[in-house]
């Protein structure tokens, strides 16, 4: 492309994304978006201190209104987890340089709002964990929506942050051989079993051993390693 027309383009682009972000972006919550001391969900759950930091070291006030919300924020979550971000969106994330990307306008365009609102409701379950146990049906559909990437890996993580009763949804998604993500759901199911749920999910995984995709092997060998390494070298473990 010719220089002339790159001075041409990158002006446009400045211009427009920012009459995009007006027009396209959320403006309103739902009048019925539940609150907490005065501040709404997704208040509380934009704030850095309670969307950033791992669930233990979540600011108490932000993980205490999350709480108090409790399963009526689940709707709001399941909701916000829907986003699938637009082809143009993420294929200029990719293309435009950095000192464009860097531009205040230009960078809340590519972070759309309702991207960061599935981030909310990603990190709402984390904070909610057991307690989210009821919305497992619609994620198990969401889980198995596979033409929506985002959507599907979003559920998956989200599954396996509610604990054991989503144990079965995972094991019949790597039952699917159809899948071609079954390697992310042998990698949550061994996440899974770092966190306390080893006996739970060895036994799915050592059913995967000869499976014939060489990443799921790869997934279940790590994972028995570190639980069980007898079944790997056919030695007592340690």
């Amino acid at each position: 492309m010719r220089k002339w027309r790159k001075f041409l383009i990158v002006p446009t682009l400045l211009v427009l994304i920012p009459i995009g972000v007006r027009c396209f972006a959320p403006q309103h919550r739902p009048a019925n978006e539940p609150q907490y001391q005065g501040r709404y969900l997704s208040e509380w759950l934009s704030d850095p201190r309670v969307f950033f930091p791992d669930v233990e070291f979540v600011d108490e006030a932000g993980k205490e209104a999350v709480l108090a919300i409790g399963t009526n924020g689940l709707p709001y979550y399941l909701n916000w987890l829907c986003y699938e971000p637009s082809e143009t969106r993420m294929t200029l994330r990719e293309k435009l340089p950095q000192w464009i990307k860097r531009h205040h306008a230009v960078s809340n365009w590519l972070s759309d709002p309702a991207g960061w609102r599935a981030g909310y409701g990603y990190r709402g379950f984390e904070i909610l964990g057991t307690n989210g146990v009821s919305a497992i049906p619609e994620l198990t559909v969401m889980l198995n929506q596979t033409n929506k990437p985002y959507l599907s890996a979003r559920a998956l993580g989200v599954l396996s942050k509610i604990g054991p009763q989503a144990i079965p949804v995972l094991k019949s998604a790597l039952d699917n051989t159809n899948r071609t993500d079954r390697w992310k759901i042998a990698a949550m199911l061994r996440y899974m079993g770092n966190n306390g749920y080893s006996n739970t999910c060895g036994p799915i995984l050592v059913e995967s051993l000869s499976d014939h995709d060489p990443e799921v092997r790869e997934q279940v060998a790590k994972a028995l390693e570190r639980w069980s390494p007898h079944l790997l070298t056919n030695l007592p473990a340690n």
